[in-house]
């Protein structure tokens, strides 16, 4: 039974867009975009949601989008401002 439960409550864990996922990385869109497209990091398969085809990111995904992207030597951590 908690097998079934902790499947339940990972299908419902939220999905990113793509455009979420490369702010929270710190990241431009299209320079993310065509990261994915080099195949430099690797992207979850495209899904239609109403008719629009688009890529939703699980936490596992966007975790294997960090550990690519820290392996290459062209993206740089996104800096903390300071809070005043």
């Amino acid at each position: 039974m908690s097998c079934a439960v902790a499947l339940w409550v990972y299908n419902e864990m939220p999905k990113l867009s793509t455009v979420q996922v490369a702010k929270l990385l710190g990241m431009h869109q299209p320079n993310f975009q065509r990261a994915i497209k080099r195949g430099t990091i690797p992207a979850p398969p495209l899904a239609n949601v109403r008719g629009i085809r688009m890529r939703l990111w699980s936490p596992k995904d966007v975790r294997r989008a960090i550990e690519a992207l820290t392996k290459s030597k062209t993206w740089k951590r996104p800096r903390r401002t300071r809070r005043r």
